[in-house]
């Protein structure tokens, strides 16, 4: 085989390898990832989430935040869609689906950007979140309504 019959094969890989086509959660590098909405450096496991946007020339491209309140303040791209969303369960560290968790809102919980969101992934889990916290039971619905952090009620996220 040619060098000049490889080089095309060699270029595909080389481009699939570096942009996954993928609505998978994201690796996150903690200590060295900046929130996409704060530039904040991601460093709390539990308050980490993520989107995955699909961007007008069809690729996935990550994109991770700090806080879930973060997330929920960036809301949607001016270019591309959000074809997912991810948060991790305060207890157990993985990553659930956004959209399908149940969150806590408390002043206890001290989030990287003071939102007071943590998420669950299922209620159970949240009401004890919400006991453990002092805090109240939120659906993910209910989120963009909510207001800054809990203590200073600024305006809404």
């Amino acid at each position: 085989m040619s060098l000049r019959r490889g080089l095309p094969a060699f270029a595909l890989l080389a481009v699939a390898c570096a942009s996954p086509q993928t609505t998978d959660p994201p690796t996150i590098h903690y200590g060295q990832d900046l929130c996409a909405h704060c530039n904040m450096i991601v460093s709390e496991e539990r308050f980490a989430s993520a989107a995955i946007v699909q961007t007008p020339d069809g690729r996935y491209e990550p994109v991770i935040y700090d806080d879930i309140g973060c997330m929920v303040a960036a809301g949607n791209p001016a270019e591309g869609v959000v074809v997912a969303r991810y948060v991790h369960d305060h207890d157990a560290l993985g990553w659930i689906p956004a959209e399908t968790a149940t969150y806590v809102r408390s002043d206890e919980l001290r989030s990287p950007m003071l939102s007071g969101l943590a998420a669950w992934a299922g209620r159970e889990g949240a009401e004890g979140g919400a006991r453990r916290f002092s805090g109240v039971v939120v659906e993910y619905a209910e989120l963009p309504a909510l207001s800054g952090p809990p203590e200073t009620g600024e305006p809404p996220l």
